[in-house]
Order: structure tokens, then sequence, then C-alpha cells
């Protein structure tokens, strides 16, 4: 998989990691009425990579409305994993944001940046960093302990 902090979107504009950009397009469904519903991310997203696997092509971004990760697929061969109601449109970057407009964004954000912070060595995300340890009871009705669960189970 090849993962990059830049994606040309055209002539014009490339993006980098922590760009703001606006996209169109994206999934839809169709119900049994027969009305179209949208399953798109909308509103403003801050680039964070763009990834390439063989014929696939996604951005990874921030999604700034939903505080959410989110995966916006860019290959226009997907195909439907429930054929005949869900239809996988790819997205299209419909632009960027002027600098000007993200600094005003960042202030009123309180002058956080829209990013989540990456931690770990490869970059990502990291879960907590000792599991909570769960206590069992130390007895169960009629065993007393686990070896005698253990005795029960190879004995037969």
């Amino acid at each position: 998989m090849n993962r990059e902090q830049t994606y040309k979107v055209s002539e014009r504009i490339t993006l980098k990691r922590g760009d703001f950009f606006k996209v169109r397009g994206g999934p839809y469904y169709i119900g049994e009425d027969g009305k179209r519903q949208s399953m798109a991310v909308r509103g403003l997203v801050v680039f964070m990579y763009h990834c390439k696997k063989e014929d696939d092509e996604w951005i990874e971004a921030w999604s700034v409305s939903e505080s959410a990760y989110v995966v916006l697929s860019l290959n226009p061969n997907r195909e439907s994993i429930i054929p005949g109601s869900f239809f996988p449109e790819p997205y299209w970057v419909k632009g960027g944001v002027s600098k000007a407009r993200q600094e005003k964004l960042i202030q009123k954000a309180g002058g956080k940046k829209m990013l989540p912070a990456a931690r770990g060595r490869r970059g990502g995300i990291s879960s907590p960093k000792k599991p909570q340890k769960v206590s069992a009871p130390s007895t169960l009705p009629g065993i007393e302990s686990g070896k005698e669960i253990m005795k029960e189970v190879f004995s037969g």
C-alpha cells in the first residue's frame, strides 16, 4: 500500500496533511420507497493521507463537522456490496480552503489543530498503554478454583 501525505487534485491545487477541503459525491442508498438517501460525508474535512493499493484509491481525513475519522473512496469502479440498493459512488475533491479561512477555523476551534494527535511508532492512534485487569470471582458455585475446572475438563 502506498500512503502519501500529499494529494495532487489538479495542476493548481495540491493538498498537504492538515489542509482543509470540501468534497462532493459519495455513496448513497435507495430505499424501498425509491428515495435516494446520501451516506456521504458533508462539510469541511482535514486531509491526512492519500492511499493507493492496486486499483483502489482513497483519502483518509478528519471530518470537522462530525469529529470523526473518515475514509473517502476515490475509486469510480468500486462494486456494491449490496447490489440494487447501495451505490458506492466516488468522492470528488471540490477544492481546498484558503489559508486565511483555515486560520479562522483554527481560531474558532480555540486555537486547536483539527487533526487528532498522532501517537505510537507508526503514527496511528494507539490503544491504551496497559489493559485494565478484570478480576473474576475467586470461587464459583460448586467449583473452588481454575485448577479444578481444568481437572474436570481433561479428566473425562
